[in-house]
């Protein structure tokens, strides 16, 4: 069933290669070997995004050096897919992504997988690396390392200075009231004043932005991911156009901006804000063809203002949420949620919007050879 379902990634309708790519997440980890080697093995590119999107879906730490390897094609739909890929693993559980973890530790020690479990683990969450900091640290100094290969003293370092002994607690009064001075201690070696600082700037929501905003131009690269994580833990929707400017900004980062956005979304959701019509509308044009949720968020936020207080701004959004036959499928959710938005600001529909043209190249349609201008 497997290879008949992996000969079907290479189908020409888009509908045949979606269900072989559900059935394929549907056989779970069993699928994971094959859809390795067809990954690796393949020169389509189409294939390689639906194997991807696959095995990130699966959850299947066993793929995580692919997806590291994929994150620098140069296709950018493939690369885009990694990046999609390791987010998937991330919305694992702390305790599930520490189970694959140690499991991959101790039965792949090749130094592929040694070295994306390092770069993966660095740039995640410090909780997560705390728990399995030890082991790691073991597998990367007796790793077996091949004469000039330069790649293991980084990542040695990176683990290195995240200094996670265990520390007692930093205690909340001896911490600054200032987002500033919070936002200094994201910068500490201490493991337990990190933490803490991180903790208590999310309760100080919109009063910690302005601080945040000026310090992430300027921070490292480790200090910037714990900036990020303070703003998918503020409990303020305007946290949302500074993570969409990050996004832009550190495409390096994108996978933990993604993991901030996709924190923030109880709050977006919780909290629809009408200042926020353009960073709603960014949301959606980035992240609606994406599972995570973010896109959805943004457009329930829409609909509750359009039913408090209808108005024509809100129909800028209605084309982003309508399918088109030559783009992906939109997320899930987005669909009936235009329908609603249409519906309430229906007595505008006549109004000339600008987002009414494409506004992504997803989005044109293809030209016919009878349309297309002659060539000389």
């Amino acid at each position: 069933m497997t290879e008949t379902l992996l000969e079907r990634l290479k189908h020409p309708e888009l509908s045949v290669r979606k269900v072989a790519t559900e059935q394929l997440v549907t056989l779970g980890s069993a699928a994971v070997p094959r859809l390795l080697e067809v990954a690796l093995a393949s020169p389509n590119p189409t294939v390689q995004v639906r194997t991807l999107e696959a095995l990130g879906r699966i959850g299947d730490f066993r793929a995580l050096p692919l997806f590291l390897q994929q994150e620098q094609s140069t296709d950018l739909d493939v690369a885009q897919a990694a990046r999609q890929a390791q987010a998937e693993l991330r919305t694992l559980s702390r305790e599930q992504q520490q189970t694959q973890i140690l499991s991959q530790l101790s039965e792949d020690t090749a130094p592929q997988m040694l070295l994306a479990l390092a770069e993966y683990v660095v740039r995640g969450p410090e909780d997560l690396a705390l728990a399995v900091y030890q082991p790691l640290r073991h597998a990367l100094h007796h790793a077996t390392v091949a004469p000039g290969d330069t790649r293991f003293e980084p990542l040695k370092r990176a683990l290195e200075s995240l200094d996670l002994s265990h520390h007692a607690p930093a205690q909340a009064s001896s911490l600054p009231d200032t987002a500033e001075g919070l936002v200094r201690l994201l910068k500490s070696g201490d493991y337990a004043v990190r933490t803490a600082a991180v903790a208590k700037l999310a309760l100080l929501g919109d009063a910690a932005l302005s601080a945040l905003e000026e310090a992430l131009a300027n921070a490292s690269y480790a200090a910037r991911i714990r900036m990020l994580e303070v703003l998918g833990k503020l409990t303020t929707p305007r946290a949302l156009p500074l993570l969409l400017r990050a996004w832009h900004l550190y495409p390096n980062e994108q996978l933990e901006v993604h993991r901030a956005l996709m924190g923030l979304i109880p709050t977006l959701e919780a909290h629809p804000d009408p200042a926020l019509v353009p960073a709603y509308q960014e949301a959606i044009q980035l992240f609606r063809y994406e599972p995570t949720g973010v896109a959805v968020a943004a457009a329930r936020a829409l609909v509750q203002l359009a039913q408090t207080a209808p108005s024509p701004r809100y129909r800028v959004v209605v084309p982003l949420l309508k399918p088109r036959f030559f783009a992906p499928p939109l997320t899930a959710g987005l669909v009936p949620l235009g329908k609603e938005l249409d519906r309430l600001t229906t007595a505008w529909k006549d109004l000339p919007l600008a987002a009414e043209a494409p506004t992504d190249t997803h989005n044109l349609p293809l030209v016919s050879e009878k349309d297309s201008p002659a060539r000389s």
